[in-house]
């Protein structure tokens, strides 16, 4: 038995799981990882039932510290036909190769978004997509840890424009560039934010009702700038307004200037508000009529990955969660009423670099199936046809000394069947799609699969822009090259096991003559190594140019070296009858 085959039983053994139980023990064969997941496959795609998540630890869970740019929730693949073959194939592109596979399904009760693209415009229709615009824009979202960026666009588009940035501008400055105010300003350049904001809050949002609190400014000014209190200074000069920059004292006395102000009723939110429906016709009641009026709106579609109606809502969501993932999870669920998102179409609207997934965003909306102990990692499939590739090579390469050479090869010669295999794969990987992949080249060069090579599909690609000769013909050079190579290293060995130990022989014997003979015996022996390797070489040179086969070249070798081993011999027996 070969060192290869002791190491591939006791690869086997290894991959067994360790804790057997009692029915395996009688004999009784278990359910591969695959063959239990497969009974969960989904009959159809577009209606996956059950769910798979991958983890360390055998328990379902959500990741509160993920770090990718996603709301907080739980992340799995629906078990379809295609996310099952490429889990079999080892290809899935996220988190196979942790211990457990976690199998789930979620609750009946729950509000479950299933995206098949555009087929259904990602499962959300018309009418319950603005009334969802409608929730995400409104006053009391805004109000809480979300960016206001897009509800100010859309307020301006449903209760007119009012006051724009260079007049609340204007009016700021000309409350604190006042003389007992102007050297917080210097010191501070947060009181120029802060204070543009509470203008601005005041003055535009005035038909909702009085001024905010200071504290709910303080609040609301410290989440809207929450980016730029990653500057140490902008920090420090925020935690310094209510100490002394812009106190609350500062801050009431701010909204009576404001109101003292002689503000034009053409200022007003009501006039702009009809001159915008006069001159643009929409109803600013209709909230995706207001938001399609908006230039933020035009570019954030542009951005959006996917056009469907969920696409839009989750990328508006993201705009508005402004780096927060629980924020966007409570947007989902607690605001528009979703407990779960499934992208069955593959738009990659999760996440692009996993194009088909779902996100269920809490325990409660799903329950717990079972649980999988996966010995399907991308590292052990890897590893397994590695170990299958290598032994039908190694078998290949048996089957042909025995059967063109009629010899039996040595483990050595054997493990160098995988360096040709590899030689004659780099010299024709370039015809046929697919020949770069090492393991589907071996697994098409020993098939019965001439064209096409339905034995591996999804391998080569392209195939039925090739035709069937040049499939022929690649499989037959690269067979005979495999072959060559496998003479020539026979040749080598059988070269260096007569021929080598034949010259050091008489070599040896040469040293224990005295001079003049020991110079003579020595080259003589030199001699007849050269002219034996030259034999070699001239005989590999036929076998490369497809002058004479395998068989030939053995019958030449072995009979051609046996001359010159005889010649050996007479050198030894001459140093011999010398000594």
């Amino acid at each position: 038995m070969t060192k290869f085959q002791d190491k591939w039983r006791t690869f086997l053994s290894e991959e067994q799981i360790e804790e057997k139980t009692r029915a395996e023990k009688e004999g009784v064969k278990l359910p591969s990882t695959a063959e239990q997941l497969e009974k969960y496959v989904a009959k159809d795609f577009k209606s996956p039932e059950y769910y798979m998540q991958f983890s360390d630890v055998n328990k379902l869970g959500i990741n509160p510290k993920s770090g990718y740019s996603t709301p907080l929730g739980i992340y799995s693949y629906p078990i379809t036909k295609q996310l099952y073959r490429l889990f079999v194939a080892g290809k899935l592109p996220f988190a196979q190769g942790r211990k457990y596979i976690i199998v789930f399904k979620p609750n009946e009760d729950k509000n479950i978004v299933l995206s098949l693209g555009k087929r259904n415009d990602g499962g959300i229709d018309s009418k319950t997509f603005e009334e969802m615009l409608e929730k995400l824009l409104s006053k009391e979202v805004s109000d809480g840890k979300v960016s206001r960026g897009v509800y100010h666009a859309y307020r301006r588009h449903t209760q007119g424009q009012g006051f724009k940035a260079d007049e609340i501008l204007k009016l700021t400055d000309g409350f604190i560039r006042k003389d007992n105010f102007i050297n917080k300003v210097y010191r501070n350049k947060t009181v120029s934010f802060f204070a543009r904001l509470a203008a601005d809050e005041f003055l535009n949002e005035k038909p909702y009702g009085k001024a905010p609190s200071y504290d709910k400014m303080l609040d609301k000014f410290m989440k809207n700038h929450s980016y730029a209190m990653k500057d140490g200074s902008f920090k420090t000069g925020a935690q310094n307004l209510e100490k002394e920059d812009f106190t609350e004292e500062d801050y009431n006395n701010f909204i009576y200037y404001l109101e003292a102000q002689d503000l034009s009723p053409k200022e007003s939110a009501e006039l702009r508000l009809k001159e915008l429906v006069a001159d643009k016709g929409y109803n600013p009641n209709n909230p995706l009529e207001a938001l399609e009026a908006t230039e933020y709106w035009q570019e954030l579609k542009k951005e959006a990955r996917s056009q469907t109606n969920l696409g839009l809502l989750w990328y508006l969501s993201f705009k508005l969660q402004d780096g927060n993932p629980r924020v966007w999870r409570t947007l989902f669920q607690n605001v528009l009423g979703i407990d779960g998102i499934v992208d069955v179409a593959g738009e990659g609207l999760i996440h692009p670099s996993e194009k088909i997934q779902a996100v269920f965003f809490s325990k409660d909306a799903v329950e717990q199936v079972t649980t999988i102990r996966n010995t399907e990692t991308p590292e052990a499939i890897s590893r397994r046809q590695e170990y299958r590739t290598k032994e039908s090579i190694q078998r290949r390469a048996t089957e042909f000394y025995v059967d063109a050479l009629g010899i039996k090869p040595s483990s050595k010669m054997l493990e160098s069947a995988l360096t040709a295999l590899k030689k004659a794969q780099e010299t024709n990987v370039w015809k046929i799609d697919g020949a770069n992949n090492f393991d589907a080249f071996v697994s098409w060069l020993f098939g019965k699969d001439l064209f096409p090579p339905s034995s591996i599909p999804g391998e080569f690609d392209n195939a039925s822009k090739l035709t069937k000769t040049v499939y022929e013909n690649t499989k037959k050079e690269s067979l005979d090259q495999f072959h060559r190579i496998l003479t020539e290293k026979w040749i080598d060995d059988y070269f260096t096991g007569t021929i080598g130990e034949k010259h050091t022989d008489a070599r040896s014997a040469a040293y224990e003559t005295t001079e003049p003979l020991q110079t003579q015996l020595i080259m003589e022996a030199q001699a007849l190594r050269r002219e034996a390797a030259d034999f070699s070489n001239q005989v590999e040179d036929s076998l490369k140019e497809g002058e004479i086969s395998p068989k030939e070249v053995r019958e030449r070798i072995v009979k051609g070296l046996k001359e010159y081993a005889e010649a050996f011999d007479v050198i030894v027996k001459t140093a011999q009858i010398g000594t």
